[in-house]
C-alpha cells in the first residue's frame, strides 16, 4: 500500500512451575538467499544498532519494494493481571553476522550455530563483511516478552519511520491483540457451536479451550515458503516436460535439479517437526481451515496448484528455501530429492468438494433454487470465485490425467504406486510404500510391475467422482468430458480388488494381499461402495463388524491403522501398523454419519451406534492426552490411547475439532 507495509509480533513465554527459569532465544534473519536460484534481486541486510535490550537491522530488497527495518526489542513481561512491569525481561548477550555459501547453507547453518554455543551456551559476537545471515541471542527470564517489528520505509523520512514503528508498540499493540482475541472467541462460537455440545459434558470449558488451542495452532502453522524443489536428475529426464526443464531448471548439483524458485502459502503438519508443505496432508488441513476462513483456504489451495508442473505432477514434499532445507531430518535426507514419477493421495480435492457444496447451499438459500448461476451469485467476490474455479479445474484435469498415465498397472484399469523398491525396506524386510502416505503399511513382499493397489485405485475413482460432482455443482459445462467415468472405475475396483469374503485388498500379481486396516477400508470410508450391487448390504455389514471388533480395528484411540490380528501388527516401523491416525478416523466418522447411518433397518441402527461410540472415543482420547501433555500428537497408541511420535502435531490431528463439531457435510 502507498503508506508502506508494517508487521508486528510479540513472542512470549511463561511457566507455572519455575518462575525464575531462564531461557535462550535465538533470532536469525537472512535476505536474498534464494537469488542465486532465480532472477537476480538487489538484496542486503545489515545490523545498524545494538543495545542491551534491542537489535535493529536495516535491509533492502527489490521484491518487497525497497528498504525496510527490523526491530527486535525486549519488553517488560505482562503479569496475569495484564499490568506491565517496567524491567525488560530479556538481554542481548550475543550478535553474530556471517557469510555462508548459499548452496551449502542448509548443511552448515545448524552446525555453525551449535559449534559457537557448545562451550559456553552463548554464540558470542562476530562480524564478517558482506554477511548474509545475522543471529542475535537473547537470555530471557520467565515470564518474558520479545517484540518484533518489520517496517517498510516506503520513501518516508527517518522521523516518519520511527513514528510508524512506535505506533506498533506497547499498549496500542496490546489493545489490538485484545481486540483480535475477542473477535476470535466470537467467531469460534459462531463457527463451531460447541457451547451446547452434549459430548463436552461437565468439562466443557476445558474442552472448549482444547479446541481453540488446536485450531489456533493449525492456523499458526500456515507459512509462506519460497525456494526451489530438488528433483532426481535421472528421473527428471523422462518425466518432466522438456520445455519446462529448459526454462525451469536453474542449477544441476550432485545429480539433482534445482527447479525454478516458487512461492507457496501452505499449512504445515508441525511447526517444529515438519515446517514445510506436504501434498497429501494439505487436503486434510484445508478441511478445517475453510470452515474458519474460506478465502484463506482458497488462497492456500491456489498457491499449491501454482506449484504443479506442466505434466500435472506435484512434489510430495515442498521443501522450499534454505531454512526449510536446514530443518529437514538428516537421517532421511534422501527423501529431500523428489521423484517426478511418484504420486501421493490427491486429498486437495476434498476441500474443493466441500467448497462447491457450500456454494450450492448458499445459492439455494439465496434464491430458493439449485439452478442459480454460480458466476453471479456473489457479486462482491464473483471475479475471484470465477478465477478460483477455473484455475482449480485446469489443475485437477492435469492431475487426474497424470495419475492415470503414470500410475497405471499392467492389467487394464488397474493402478499401482510407483517408487516401491527393495532398497527402502522396513525392519521386517518388506518394502516401504512412501507414495501412498502409509509408509510402512504391509503390502506385497516383493515389488512387482503386476501389483495392484486398492488404495490408489480408490483415490483415483474418488477423485473422478469429486471432479464430476464439482463440474455439475458449479455448472462448468466445458469440463464435463474431461474426466473419466467414475462408474467404470468403481466397477474395475470390484473386479480387481474385491475378495469373495467382501474385503477390498491389494494384488501381488498372483494372489490377493489382504492386511486388514486403513488400506482395506478406504473404498468404504470414501463412499465408493456400489449401493445398487447385490453385495452392498453384506459389504457394509463386513465393514461395521471389522471396525467394531477390539481384536481387529476397534481400539481405545479409535480405528487402528492395522488389525490387531494381522501378523505385522506393531511391526515394520511401528508407524502405520497399529497406531490411530486422525484423518482415517475422521473419514470413518464422516462415512458412518453421512452414508451408513442413513440406511434402514438394523444396519443403519448399528452404524448410528458405532458413530456415537467412535466419536466419543476419539475425541475423549485426544483431549485426555492433551490434558496430560499439553500437546497434540502425530498418532495415538491403539493399546491405551496415549499420544505417540511427534508432538505439537496440529496439522491433520486438528481434525478432532471438526469431529467435535460434527462438520462433515459436503465431504462424501
Amino acid at each position: 500500500p502507498p503508506s508502506g507495509w508494517r508487521w508486528p509480533a510479540w513472542l512470549g513465554g511463561s511457566t507455572s512451575w519455575s518462575p525464575q527459569r531462564k531461557v535462550s532465544m535465538l533470532f536469525s534473519a537472512t535476505v536474498g538467499m534464494e537469488s542465486i536460484l532465480g532472477p537476480h534481486f538487489a538484496a542486503s541486510l545489515v545490523v545498524v544498532d545494538r543495545t542491551e535490550n534491542h537489535v535493529e537491522l536495516r535491509g533492502n530488497d527489490d521484491r518487497v519494494g525497497g528498504s525496510f527495518s527490523v526491530h527486535v526489542h525486549a519488553k517488560p513481561a505482562p503479569h496475569q493481571s495484564g499490568i506491565l512491569d517496567h524491567t525488560p525481561s530479556c538481554s542481548v548477550v550475543g550478535l553474530v553476522s556471517e557469510y555462508l555459501d548459499v548452496m551449502e547453507h542448509w548443511k552448515v547453518a545448524g552446525d555453525w550455530i551449535q559449534d559457537r554455543m557448545r562451550m559456553t551456551g552463548n554464540i558470542g559476537d562476530g562480524h564478517q563483511s558482506e554477511a548474509n545471515i545475522h543471529v542475535a541471542q537473547f537470555i530471557c527470564s520467565v515470564p518474558f516478552a520479545l517484540e518484533v517489528r518489520l517496517v517498510h520505509h516506503g520513501g518516508r523520512s527517518e522521523a516518519d519511520v520511527e513514528q510508524v514503528a512506535r505506533q506498533l508498540t506497547d499498549r496500542a499493540l496490546l489493545q489490538r491483540f485484545e481486540d483480535a482475541k475477542e473477535h476470535f472467541e466470537q467467531k469460534f462460537r459462531e463457527t463451531f457451536q460447541l457451547d451446547d455440545e452434549p459430548l463436552v459434558g461437565v468439562m466443557s470449558e476445558d474442552r472448549l479451550e482444547f479446541a481453540k488451542q488446536t485450531l489456533s495452532n493449525l492456523l499458526g502453522g500456515i507459512g509462506y515458503f519460497f525456494g526451489s524443489t530438488q528433483v532426481d536428475l535421472d528421473m527428471a529426464k523422462n518425466h518432466l516436460d522438456p520445455d519446462e526443464e529448459k526454462h525451469g531448471v536453474i542449477v544441476v548439483k550432485e545429480r539433482r535439479l534445482w527447479l525454478r524458485p516458487r512461492g507457496l502459502l501452505t499449512s504445515t503438519p508441525s511447526r517444529s517437526l515438519f515446517p514445510r508443505g506436504f501434498f497429501w496432508d494439505e487436503g486434510f488441513h484445508q478441511l478445517l481451515i475453510l470452515r474458519w476462513d474460506k478465502r484463506l483456504a482458497q488462497e492456500c489451495i491456489l498457491s499449491w496448484f501454482s506449484t504443479q508442473t506442466s505434466t500435472g505432477w506435484f512434489p510430495r514434499e515442498q521443501v522450499l528455501g534454505f531454512d526449510a532445507i536446514a530443518a529437514f531430518p538428516r537421517h532421511v535426507e534422501h527423501l529431500l530429492v523428489q521423484d517426478p514419477t511418484v504420486a501421493n493421495p490427491p486429498t486437495l480435492l476434498a476441500p474443493l468438494r466441500v467448497l462447491a457444496h457450500q456454494r450450492m447451499l448458499r445459492n439455494t438459500i439465496r434464491n430458493g433454487t439449485e439452478n442459480n448461476d454460480p458466476d453471479t451469485s456473489e457479486s462482491d467476490n464473483a471475479e475471484f470465485e470465477q478465477m478460483f474455479w477455473l484455475e482449480t479445474m485446469k489443475s485437477m484435469t492435469k492431475l487426474l490425467r497424470w495419475l492415470e498415465e503414470t500410475q497405471r498397472g499392467e492389467e487394464d484399469g488397474s493402478f499401482r504406486w510407483r517408487g516401491r523398491s527393495k532398497k527402502q525396506i522396513t525392519p521386517d524386510g518388506y518394502p516401504h510404500t512412501l507414495a501412498s502416505g502409509l509408509d510402512d503399511y504391509p503390502r506385497a513382499l516383493e515389488p512387482h510391475e503386476n501389483e495392484r493397489h486398492v488404495d490408489l485405485h480408490s483415490w483415483i475413482a474418488w477423485s473422478h467422482r469429486v471432479f464430476a460432482d464439482i463440474t455439475e455443482t458449479m455448472q462448468l459445462d466445458e469440463y464435463r468430458n474431461h474426466s473419466r467415468s467414475s462408474t467404470s472405475l468403481l466397477s474395475l475396483l470390484y473386479r480387481h480388488h474385491r475378495t469373495e469374503s467382501g474385503q477390498f485388498c491389494d494384488y501381488d500379481g498372483e494372489d490377493f494381499v489382504c492386511h486388514e486396516g486403513y488400506v482395506t477400508i478406504l473404498p468404504i470410508i470414501l463412499g465408493l461402495l456400489d449401493s445398487s450391487s447385490s453385495t452392498f448390504q453384506a459389504d457394509v455389514e463386513v465393514f461395521l463388524e471389522m471396525i467394531s471388533d477390539p481384536d481387529r480395528l476397534s481400539s481405545p484411540c479409535g480405528i487402528r491403522s492395522l488389525s490387531k490380528a494381522d501378523e505385522y501388527h506393531h511391526k515394520g516401523d511401528f508407524y502405520w501398523t497399529g497406531p490411530c491416525w486422525q484423518p482415517f478416523n475422521f473419514l470413518t466418522l464422516a462415512a458412518l454419519k453421512e452414508i451408513y447411518s442413513t440406511l434402514e433397518g438394523s444396519t443403519g441402527q448399528k452404524a448410528r451406534l458405532l458413530y456415537q461410540n467412535l466419536r466419543q472415543n476419539v475425541v475423549d482420547g485426544v483431549f485426555l492426552s492433551w490434558s496430560d501433555s499439553a500437546t497434540i500428537h502425530e498418532q495415538y497408541s491403539d493399546d491405551d490411547g496415549a499420544g505417540r511420535r511427534g508432538k505439537s502435531f496440529t496439522g491433520w490431528s486438528a481434525l478432532v475439532v471438526l469431529m467435535m463439531a460434527e462438520l462433515y457435510d459436503g465431504l462424501l
